[in-house]
Formats: structure tokens, sequence, C-alpha cells
């Protein structure tokens, strides 16, 4: 194994950052601060605590996952219904796309500031973040 092996590709350390807004300054250079780091949901409690119940938005995006275990919103325009569950440290989702069927996933949902990371197939998948819909101020 080289050095270059054992290094991080650039895609890589992107995916550890998200999108806050808030750097800090050292030496000149911004650096992330530790809430620009996505830390894993370990919980339903936790997980209920920060995103049920909220409109979560994102590419083609909106929707909400309550807190009594439906799923609501839309995708790309098309009816997006469902239910989930928490077990052994995964969301895990059942859900109809405008009555079509989609697969049961399990998903690691990571968390940073406002913003949700899930990954799909137990991290296995792909990767999409969703915000926090935030009221905008008058």
């Amino acid at each position: 194994m080289t050095l270059r092996d054992s290094v991080p590709s650039i895609e890589e350390r992107w995916k550890s950052f998200c999108t806050t807004g808030k750097t800090i300054e050292r030496k000149g250079k911004n650096m992330a601060t530790e809430d620009d780091v996505w830390h894993r949901i370990a919980s339903r409690k936790e997980f209920v605590e920060a995103y049920a119940d909220k409109v979560l938005v994102g590419e083609e995006l909106r929707f909400t996952i309550h807190s009594t275990g439906k799923i609501s919103g839309h995708v790309e325009g098309l009816d997006l219904v469902g239910e989930w569950y928490w077990e052994d440290g995964y969301f895990c989702r059942t859900a109809t796309l405008n009555g079509e069927a989609l697969a049961l996933d399990c998903e690691i949902i990571e968390g940073c500031g406002h913003q949700m990371r899930y990954t799909r197939e137990k991290g296995r998948g792909e990767f999409s973040i969703v915000s926090v819909e935030q009221d905008l101020p008058e």
C-alpha cells in the first residue's frame, strides 16, 4: 500500500462535510467547524427529535416523515406515501410513488445542522441530502 492509497479522495473528503455555511479562518484558510461534520443518527428518539414532523426539501423533493410512522410528500411532482420504522440503527421505509410500490429500504441517517443525509441499502447505496424547510424571516 502506498501513501497515495491511504489518502482519501476529494469526493470522500467532501462527503464528510455539509454545507451549513459556517466556517472559521485559520492562517488565511477556511476550515470546517465541528458543526460542519456529518454525524450518524443512532436512535429513533434522536431521529424523531431532529427530523420528524418537519418538511424536508431537496432537489425535486418535498416530504414529511411523521412521528406516527407515516411518510407523505412529493418527489418530482409525484405523490409519495409510505410508512417507516427504526430497526437496528437504521431508518426503514416502505412507500409508493404515484401509486407504484417502492421496495423496502433501510437507510443510514446522518445529520449536520439543518440537513439530513440518507444513504440507501444500509449505507451501501446512493445518498441524498435534504434540508429542514426554514421559515423565511419577515
